[in-house]
């Protein structure tokens, strides 16, 4: 009989602790645009074990499909493409290293890993670079271009050379990755940006240099006429306008005074900024030519 208590008393012992541990960390870290799923990601109670990232559909959310592990500490953000048909995540790891992991959908919810992302991102510097060492630093995601067919990546990190000395960061440097033909490659635009990251952060004209980094991708054909791009001009225009005089109406005369001198040095330097893009965009090559008119009202678009 005594035996018998102690056994009962050891399963409820057994049933509080259980009830007491924490469950798994379960939250929705990205919905896809088309609307058929939601990234969930399951965080274990201890570090020691990975994270998962399951697809889950959202007409039946108990169809999931694991998607990828990931180490708990890393601290990915996602990104899906406009056509919900690509995920991608950059993440950091340690000591100022990361990488970004890039999935295609198969069907459904199930979707593939390309392979050696991070590693070929970096061989496409180093080949451009001529540099044999090998190199690694963090790569950030910038956007997916508007016809679904690149995505835009910038890699930062130390700046390599014979010298074991440290080296002095660089940033922005731009590539893309083809999503039809798998490859890295670079346009006549990129290849007139890049070699700029190296210069040095010291020189006076350097903030408005890393002003004309890429931040949208070149779509490999024209997505939106001219005409539409003049529509959204105006509007973009419009809209500004009466953000600003909205903000003016809150103010009193010195804030109001200051906030008008803030935007002619931010109209100078706009301008500054529109009027050199819009002169690298004349330099694009033959083969790009199908996105100089992407660039170039979407650059006048950002002046208004």
């Amino acid at each position: 009989m005594r035996t018998i208590i102690l056994l009962l008393g050891l399963i409820a012992l057994s049933g509080a602790i259980a009830r007491s541990e924490p469950a798994n960390q379960k939250r929705t870290v990205l919905g896809s645009p088309d609307g058929t799923f939601e990234l969930q990601e399951v965080v274990p109670q201890n570090d020691d074990q990975d994270a998962q990232i399951f697809v889950v559909s959202k007409a039946k959310p108990d169809e999931r499909q694991l998607l990828t592990t990931l180490p708990s500490l890393w601290i990915p953000r996602w990104y899906s493409s406009p056509d919900s048909k690509w995920l991608t995540a950059p993440t950091k790891e340690v000591h100022e290293v990361g990488n970004m992991q890039l999935f295609r959908r198969i069907n459904g919810l199930k979707f593939e890993k390309i392979p050696n992302f991070s590693d070929r991102a970096w061989g496409s510097l180093s080949a451009k670079r001529k540099y044999t060492k090998g190199e690694e630093g963090i790569i950030d995601f910038v956007s997916w271009s508007p016809d679904n067919a690149r995505l835009l990546i910038a890699l930062r990190g130390p700046i390599h050379g014979d010298s074991e000395n440290d080296k002095p960061w660089f940033v922005n440097w731009s590539v893309y990755f083809n999503l039809q033909t798998l490859k890295f490659e670079y346009t006549a635009y990129l290849d007139r940006w890049d070699p700029q990251v190296f210069k040095s952060p010291s020189a006076d004209d350097y903030d408005d240099r890393m002003a004309l980094a890429p931040v949208s991708a070149e779509p490999l054909l024209d997505t939106v006429s001219e005409e539409d791009w003049k529509k959204r001009q105006v509007e973009a225009d419009r809209a500004l306008n009466e953000m600003y005089h909205r903000a003016l109406a809150k103010l009193n005369s010195e804030e109001a005074a200051r906030l008008r001198s803030e935007e002619i040095s931010w109209i100078k330097h706009r301008d500054r900024i529109a009027d050199e893009f819009a002169k690298q965009a004349h330099h694009l090559t033959p083969r790009c030519a199908g996105s100089k008119l992407w660039l170039m009202p979407r650059t006048r678009a950002a002046r208004t």
